[in-house]
C-alpha cells in the first residue's frame, strides 16, 4: 500500500508539472476532473482520485479568479452529496454478501449417479454426469453475477435459505458415452444458490429446462 501511495505521488508530481510546462488553465483541468467525477461515481477508487484532483484544481482557479473553477467547484460539491447520499440509501440486499470470493469454486455433488461440477479459481469448469469420469464429462468456462431476474423481471438476490447468483456454463468438449459432441445444449444458463445455513448444502437450477438439484460440496 505504501509502494502504491508513493507511485501515485510520484505520478502526480509529473502530472502537474506537465500541466505548468503546457501552460493549461487549472480550471480546465478541474473542469475535466469534475466531468469525471460523474463517470466514476460508482467507481469508488477512480472517483475518489477525480473528486481530489477536481477540488485541487477548482480551489487552485478560484483563488487566480478563473470562471470556469466555479463550474468545476460545483459539479464536484453535487457529486460528492449524492455519493454520499447512494450511499447512506443503498439497497442492503444489492451488494454480494461474498463479494471478492467466488462461492462455486469446489467440487459439487448433484445426482444419485455420482455427477459433479468441478468449478476452479481459473473459471474452467468439469461437469461429470455420472461417476464413470472417463466417458461421460463436459468441459469449459463459466461466469456468474450476483442476483438472477425471473421471466416476469424481478430481480432475486436471497431468500432465507440461499444466495442467488446467475451462472452461465460455456463449454468447449463433451464427451457423452465415449462419443464427442457438439450439441448446444451442453451450454447452459444457470441458477446458483449458495445455501445460508450450511455453505456444503447449495442447489442449482437450468433456467431452460427448470430442473434443479441440490448440490453438496464435497
Amino acid at each position: 500500500m505504501k509502494d502504491f501511495f508513493n507511485k501515485f505521488k510520484d505520478e502526480y508530481k509529473l502530472f502537474i508539472k506537465d500541466i505548468k510546462k503546457r501552460k493549461l488553465k487549472r480550471s480546465l483541468v478541474s473542469l475535466f476532473f469534475a466531468i469525471m467525477c460523474i463517470f466514476t461515481i460508482t467507481n469508488t477508487i477512480a472517483f475518489i482520485m477525480s473528486i481530489v484532483m477536481a477540488l485541487f484544481f477548482s480551489i487552485s482557479g478560484i483563488k487566480k479568479r478563473e470562471k470556469l473553477a466555479n463550474l468545476s467547484l460545483i459539479i464536484s460539491i453535487v457529486c460528492i452529496i449524492i455519493s454520499v447520499y447512494n450511499y447512506y440509501h443503498q439497497d442492503p440486499l444489492a451488494k454480494d454478501p461474498y463479494e471478492g470470493k467466488n462461492v462455486l469454486v469446489g467440487i459439487w455433488e448433484y445426482n444419485d449417479s455420482g455427477g459433479t461440477y468441478q468449478f476452479n479459481k481459473d473459471f474452467t469448469y468439469i461437469q461429470y454426469i455420472s461417476d464413470n469420469k472417463k466417458d461421460n464429462y463436459c468441459k469449459g468456462t463459466y461466469k456468474y453475477e450476483y442476483g438472477y431476474e425471473t421471466n416476469d423481471g424481478k430481480l432475486i438476490r436471497q431468500d432465507i435459505d440461499y444466495t442467488y447468483y446467475y451462472l452461465v456454463l460455456k463449454h468447449k468438449e463433451c464427451v457423452i458415452n465415449e462419443t464427442l459432441s457438439e450439441d448446444d445444449s451442453f451450454d447452459k444458463k444457470m441458477v446458483f444458490g449458495y445455501g445460508k445455513v450450511n455453505p456444503k448444502k447449495s442447489v442449482i437450477v437450468n433456467t431452460r429446462t427448470d430442473n434443479y438439484h441440490i448440490m453438496l460440496k464435497k
